[in-house]
């Protein structure tokens, strides 16, 4: 129950775990969720200009477009990350990450 007076903790488009490693990443788009384990992920890619993160897993890449994803793509690395969920601009602080778009393509064999 938050402090009377207080103002709530505007939200985040992503969630970390500090303690322990998670076993995947649950991406909340608009019209579906997805869980993906990181037992599948290959690597990842970060843009020079930190607005579009990849994630290659097995079977799909994810693309995750906003501003200032050096923390995701940071916290990816050390499997921490937990949950990305696209949110609008207007809730973006500063320099805080900010998610405007996630999209899951199927890889499809040749």
């Amino acid at each position: 129950m938050p402090l009377k007076g207080a103002s709530p903790l505007p939200p985040r488009c992503f969630e970390r775990e500090l303690s322990g490693s998670h076993l995947g990443i649950a991406f909340h788009l608009p019209s579906r969720r997805r869980f993906i384990p990181y037992s599948w992920l290959l690597y990842a890619d970060l843009n020079q200009a930190a607005t579009e993160l990849y994630l290659h897993y097995s079977h799909s890449v994810v693309t995750i477009a906003g501003t200032n994803l050096e923390e995701l793509h940071e916290v990816a690395e050390l499997f921490q990350l937990r949950v990305v969920r696209e949110l609008p601009s207007s809730s973006w602080q500063g320099k805080s990450p900010g998610v405007s778009r996630i999209e899951i393509a199927e890889k499809t064999s040749a």
